[in-house]
């Protein structure tokens, strides 16, 4: 890693704890974060952001209490949350279920 990749790197790591930070204080802000990541997901079909939404709130929470309750493992969580993760259906629905949200399905407009 270069000099710059690690001044970066560095600011990045400030600006999460300063985020993880806020969101502990604004649980309402919690939320419209995952909303927003998910929208952002929907459009875009990037999921990355939505796992990124989704390890922060987990951090806010604490790794160790969500392995807690979805019994798994802490690098588990670490490793689907990851931006390299690919986590099951099964896995990704105990930690949102851990994080106390929900997942909810509408109908949406098909083309005929």
């Amino acid at each position: 890693m270069n000099r710059k990749q690690k001044k970066l790197l560095k600011s990045y790591l400030k600006y999460e704890d300063f985020l993880i930070e806020d969101l502990k204080e604004n649980p309402k802000e919690a939320e419209l974060y995952l909303k927003s990541a998910l929208k952002e997901y929907q459009e875009h079909k990037d999921d990355r952001v939505l796992l990124l939404a989704l390890n922060h709130i987990a951090k806010v929470r604490g790794i160790s209490a969500v392995a807690k309750d979805t019994h798994l493992t802490r690098q588990t969580i670490h490793r689907a949350l990851s931006m390299k993760g690919n986590p099951r259906f099964s896995t990704l629905t105990s930690i949102i279920h851990s994080l106390g949200y929900s997942l909810t399905f509408r109908h949406i407009r098909t083309n005929p």
